[in-house]
This record gives C-alpha cells, structure tokens and sequence, in this order.
C-alpha cells in the first residue's frame, strides 16, 4: 500500500516495510502494482489533490523566503488551476453520463417503453450539463 497509495518509491517502500529492494520489485512485477500505481495517481481526486499541493508548496516557498512569488510560479499556479478546472469539468461530464446510463438501464428493466419515450429528454439533459460545464 506505501508504494501504491502513498506513493513510495520502492526503495522508500522496502525500507519502510523491512524487505529488500529486490524483493519488493519482484512483488511490483508479479502482483501488476506499476498499473495500480498508475491508476491510483490518475484518479481525478487524487490529480486534483496533487495540483493543490503544488499550488500550496509554491505559495509556502514564496512565504517562507519572505518574497513574492515569481513570473514563473504564478505561471505554474495558474496551469495548475486550469488542469483542476480540466480535471473538476471531465470528472462531472463522466459522473452525469454513468449515472443516466445506469438510471437507463434500471428503468428499462421495469418499463422498457417509458425508458424509449424518455431516453431524448435524459440525453437533452446530459447535452445541457455539458454545456454548463463547459
């Protein structure tokens, strides 16, 4: 979990858990954990959580040093605000389309022809989301 989760290196995680570097990559390889990794850091909280923590590592830097923050950090900021603005719209578009999905897909189990006689107004709707977000 240190190397997944938390974000360990594996010689971090292999210290930490008391096995050597070599074993652990041997766990890394046959267990698939490099994918977990990878799908771990992706996952839109976790890339909105990491933009914060770099907007708020500048900003302490900038304090600490006891001087304004450069061109280049506030450009930096700035990126970082836009990818979690990215991040936050795609996120929600993907949320909207798998909850009408799975809404669809219940109600056609009670009532196929309601769900054919409704399945324009969940897309207008879906198409009207879209926009707000956009």
């Amino acid at each position: 979990m240190y190397y997944i989760l938390q974000g360990l290196t594996a010689k971090e995680t292999a210290e930490k858990i008391d096995v050597s570097e070599k074993t652990l990559s041997k766990w890394i390889e046959d267990n698939g954990w490099k994918a977990l990794k990878a799908g771990e850091l992706t996952k839109p909280d976790t890339l909105i959580a990491n933009c914060y923590d770099n907007i708020i590592a500048i900003q302490d830097a900038a304090r600490n040093e006891k001087r304004a923050i450069t061109a280049k950090e506030a450009d930096a900021m700035y990126k970082l605000s836009l990818t979690i603005k990215a991040v936050n719209k795609e996120f929600s578009i993907d949320v909207y389309s798998t909850v009408l999905q799975e809404y669809y897909n219940y109600i056609k189990t009670i009532d196929l022809k309601f769900a054919q006689q409704t399945i324009d107004l969940a897309d207008g709707f879906f198409q009207h989301k879209i926009k707000q977000l956009s």
